[in-house]
């Protein structure tokens, strides 16, 4: 119980780091700060090994892919006007993180070409929406079905790309928890026509019962199971889930509570747990991972501003390399997999933490033009 006071207690310096509006940052990347300077890199004063907060972390990156996840309206996303420019930009994004990942293992000699062109090429709708939540440009638009797209393609591609010899395995159960998720599209769809849905949602208003958040959370453990059963990271349960959800709409009284249950408690234990996790230390005594930190970066910015070539303002091309929830699931799941070392997982953080911060100078480009 201490261990998890500890990690709740130093995560309120997370929101603290991120009150700035100048500055912009999201409230992950200050508690991911904070893990660090409390755990191994730093005070060295968090427990990253208690199982019992290690579970309560699990479940808070479930719950956060499952936010994640519903914040992506599939339907509009596919039906939009700007969805195969926005494929197109992607598409010229991966091809030069090809390139560039291929630059990187010859100069670093550190070999993790596919995870290079994941992150690389990967794009934050968590990140990006909110700096652009006042600006409904035509511009701006392309630029949030991009990252959407984005944000969606990642997700899939990651677990095979973290462990390619388990492949057959992986796809079996992300394939088999995806379907459940289907299913629970389904499910919904016909409860919310025939008005079952509503009468929940009503009685369960009435009574304060919170039944919503029940259900959601009893079928989120469920996929999750499902998936751990495979050897599938909860991510795909979470992300899953928060897609059909946000297919059939996401109820305002419900988006509130699963945003409350997963910021208040799971996702600070994540973060900061996952920051306390890196040793930051390893990246400033090698010089192959300081090199690999800002290759990431800059390589990863010249991949999105290859969209210029084809319209694309450097303001929007620019915003769309800020990375967090792929670099984020990549280290955790490398980690807890032995897929990637420690000293690599912190320059991969180290890069995603650099992005996020250049993006509010893109940000403030696009509100100036």
């Amino acid at each position: 119980m201490s261990s998890l006071f500890l990690l709740l207690a130093v995560g309120l310096l997370g929101p603290i780091l991120a009150f700035s509006k100048k500055v912009g940052l999201p409230v992950a990347v200050g508690e991911i700060l904070v893990g660090v300077a409390f755990g191994i890199s730093g005070f060295d004063l968090i427990n990253i090994h208690e199982p019992a907060t290690q579970l309560i972390s699990q479940v808070g990156f479930a719950l956060v892919m499952m936010l994640v996840g519903s914040h992506i309206q599939v339907r509009q996303t596919l039906g939009s006007k700007n969805f195969f420019v926005a494929v197109r930009n992607i598409a010229i994004s991966v091809v030069m993180a090809l390139v560039l990942a291929l630059a990187i293992v010859r100069l670093t000699g550190i070999d993790h070409l596919a995870i290079y062109v994941l992150i690389m090429a990967s794009s934050s709708a968590a990140v990006v929406l909110p700096l652009v939540a006042s600006n409904q440009t035509a511009s701006v638009n392309l630029l949030v079905t991009q990252v959407a797209v984005a944000d969606l393609l990642g997700i899939i591609a990651l677990p095979t790309v973290m462990e390619p010899a388990n492949t057959p395995t992986i796809l079996i159960g992300a394939l088999s928890v995806t379907a459940c998720a289907a299913l629970v599209y389904f499910l919904l769809r016909i409860a919310e026509r025939n008005g079952t849905w509503l009468k929940l949602r009503e009685f369960s208003r009435e009574r304060r019962f919170g039944l919503e958040l029940r259900i959601s959370l009893l079928v989120l453990l469920g996929l999750a199971s499902l998936a751990q059963s495979f050897g599938v990271s909860v991510m795909i349960a979470g992300f899953s889930l928060g897609l059909a959800i946000a297919a059939n709409g996401v109820p305002h009284r419900l988006a509130k509570q699963l945003f409350a249950v997963t910021e208040g408690l799971f996702a600070p234990v994540f973060y900061v747990l996952l920051g306390a996790s890196i040793d930051f230390r390893t990246v400033f005594v090698d010089s192959r991972l300081i090199l690999l930190s800002i290759l990431l970066l800059g390589f990863g910015l010249v991949s999105h501003l290859s969209g210029m070539a084809f319209g694309q303002k450097f303001g929007e091309a620019g915003l769309s390399a800020a990375s967090l929830g792929i670099p984020t699931a990549v280290v955790s799941i490398g980690l807890t997999s032995h897929a990637i070392s420690s000293g690599e997982g912190a320059a991969f953080t180290l890069a995603m933490l650099l992005s996020v911060i250049m993006a509010t100078f893109f940000a403030r480009k696009i509100k100036a033009s």
